[in-house]
């Protein structure tokens, strides 16, 4: 019989304090509980339906053990039982929601993030609420609240500590924190056996849910194989199975070699055995403290246990014919979708959806020039155009409206003839060209710009943001253009690829003249040489362009420049991943640097796994 099902009459008129909590929570904190009880809906029921959490038979009685211990002592049906139950109840419910957000918010896996934390300690609050009904502040029922808090606080930190390593010892004391992470559960049967006088027996309940928390994490741990493996979480069925197997330390073992593993080595079999001696060792404190449900509770588990065993097993079992009423046997193994792949999938599609990639436009309503309106449309998208078909996306479509726009715009950034062109645009058209449906025609448009640009640079080197012929500086016009900043290094870094791109041979002197006054630059300002970009997208232009120019031979006085120049750049950098709070953009950035062919070694080495979990929590 289902032990659970029997308590939907308590569930049912309990359940209404939990809706109404989350609903008069603040604006901030229920736009997150919405996402938290849909999570929880999700992996916690069959039906979908937040209410019906952890009301299955195969999963954690957290919400029920008060309940079987106060039927199994035969309490009195009274106001206070049920005020009794009903507080249990609710802190367990509230509980194990703040266990699930907090252990969310420590997995680069999930959508919940820091700011999390605030709903994690509503939902503790709400739960010491709900004890506090039963037992006043200087009830000892608060040490045993203390030290479960603690023990799952300590458990759950050396879980996803960075020194959760295949090559650690596998010891006791791995066994020993198992149940620990489950120390939470245990409040609510403690809290019961002491409201109803029965001090005595709290160290005996507590060792009784601990035999068969013990198993319940065991098997949790191996549900969840495949996830842990890819997120470097090393739980005791994984060390034991590469302890096992022989497999290298540093080794990073697929799941299915470990899945393999598992039954191969044998180490499944002595899984059986230690839960086996757990849950022995669990019916006989159940036995001891008169709790016939309990007892009868450690064979549901038993049964699970074997179903688990089973499937890891090489030797032929015959089983009972299932009838057709009966329930297949759910998936052991935990949902599961490697968490980057999906996110640069979403990404991709959402950029994907709208190929003018209008989102990206910029726009600006200000009324400079006098107008209402001027927009940035070219250069925003044809930045993810290029990005883009790096990744073997065909972009034929933006490529070509990145082309009709500039040659329509004269190729300035902004619709308005009042600016002149701009080396960012020639040059990031001359990096689509290879790229392009239309090459003749489109090597036609950029003809007219490029031998523009090459005309703006001056006799040092330095190429010009924006550019303007010496013919239009010194004509009487009523125009007037504030121009602010006419040098920037990143402009130079976009244009200096864009005619490598375009023609590298033919334009080699002039590169690498170019490159020698950016390099100058960079040494006597620093950073502030990158005038109309933030620091870090200039330090990875830098870092492409320099990539670039290593594919060749240089003159010994460039490379010098080069390397004095990178640097630099690598002392700023080390400033940059200081930083106390990271955007997603900024994050995207740290990552690109770190990734670039061209950034110096000590530069790859300052990179944070932290970065690629702020953009797969954005």
């Amino acid at each position: 019989m289902n032990l659970i099902a029997r308590y939907q009459p308590q569930r049912n008129r309990f359940w209404p304090e939990i809706e109404n909590f989350f609903t008069n929570l603040p604006p901030r904190l229920f736009r997150q509980s919405v996402l938290l009880k849909n999570n929880l809906a999700t992996f916690y029921t069959e039906t979908g339906q937040f209410s019906d959490i952890l009301s299955r038979e195969h999963d954690h009685p957290c919400l029920y053990l008060h309940l079987w211990l106060i039927d199994d002592w035969q309490m009195a049906k009274t106001a206070e039982r049920e005020a009794l139950e009903r507080a249990l109840f609710l802190a367990a419910v509230f509980n194990f929601a703040a266990v699930y957000t907090q252990e969310a918010i420590l997995d680069e896996g999930t959508n919940f993030d820091q700011t999390n934390l605030f709903l994690a300690q509503s939902l503790r609050q709400q739960a010491g609420r709900h004890l506090m009904e039963i037992f006043p502040g200087t009830a000892a029922f608060w040490q045993y609240h203390q030290r479960g808090w603690n023990d799952y606080a300590e458990a759950t930190l050396a879980d996803w500590s960075t020194d959760n390593r295949a090559d650690l010892p596998l010891d006791e004391a791995a066994l020993t924190a198992l149940p620990q992470q489950l120390a939470v559960t245990k409040l609510p049967i403690i809290g019961a056996a002491m409201a109803l006088g029965r001090v005595e027996a709290v160290p005996s309940l507590s060792r009784l849910v601990d035999h068969l928390n013990f198993v319940w994490q065991l098997l949790r741990d191996i549900s969840t194989i495949r996830q842990d493996l890819t997120r470097q979480r090393y739980t005791y069925p994984i060390l034991k199975t590469i302890e096992a197997a022989g497999f290298a330390p540093h080794q990073r073992p697929a799941p299915e070699q470990i899945l393999g593993a598992l039954v191969l080595t044998g180490v499944m079999g002595e899984i059986d055995q230690i839960c086996t001696a757990q849950l022995a060792a669990a019916r006989e404190l159940a036995e001891s403290l008169s709790l016939p449900t309990l007892v009868e509770y450690c064979a549901v588990v038993e049964n699970q246990v074997e179903d688990v065993t089973d499937l890891f097993s090489l030797k032929s079992k015959l089983k009972k014919p299932t009838s057709e009423s009966e329930k297949p046997r759910r998936p052991l193994f935990a949902p599961f979708v490697e968490t980057l792949p999906k996110v640069i999938e979403m990404a991709e599609g959402y950029l994907l959806a709208d190929l003018s990639f209008r989102e990206s436009w910029e726009i600006q309503r200000r009324g400079v020039f006098g107008v209402s309106e001027i927009i940035g449309r070219a250069f925003p998208a044809g930045f993810i155009a290029e990005i883009l078909t790096r990744h073997g996306h065909d972009m034929a479509q933006s490529i070509d409206m990145v082309f009709e726009t500039l040659a329509a715009t004269g190729f300035r950034y902004y619709n308005h003839d009042h600016l002149p062109p701009d080396a960012d645009d020639v040059g990031l058209v001359l990096r689509l060209l290879p790229y392009s449906s239309q090459p003749e025609r489109h090597r036609a448009i950029v003809q007219a710009p490029v031998e523009r640009l090459v005309a703006s640079i001056s006799t040092s080197g330095e190429i010009p943001v924006w550019l303007i012929a010496k013919a239009e500086t010194e004509a009487e016009t009523n125009r007037f253009v504030s121009l602010w900043g006419n040098s920037c290094a990143a402009v130079s870094a976009n244009a200096l690829l864009g005619l490598m791109s375009y023609d590298r041979t033919e334009y080699q002197p002039l590169i690498e003249k170019c490159v020698g006054k950016l390099f100058d630059d960079i040494g006597q300002r620093g950073i502030g040489a990158g005038w109309h970009y933030v620091p870090l997208y200039t330090i990875w232009i830098m870092c492409e362009l320099i990539a670039q120019l290593q594919t060749q031979s240089m003159e010994i006085g460039l490379e010098q420049k080069l390397r004095a120049a990178a640097q630099t750049l690598t002392e700023r950098f080390k400033e940059e991943v200081q930083r106390y709070r990271v955007t997603p953009q900024e994050a995207a950035l740290l990552s690109l640097i770190c990734l670039s062919p061209g950034a110096p070694d000590e530069m790859k080495a300052l990179f944070k796994a932290d970065w690629i979990t702020i953009l797969t929590k954005t």
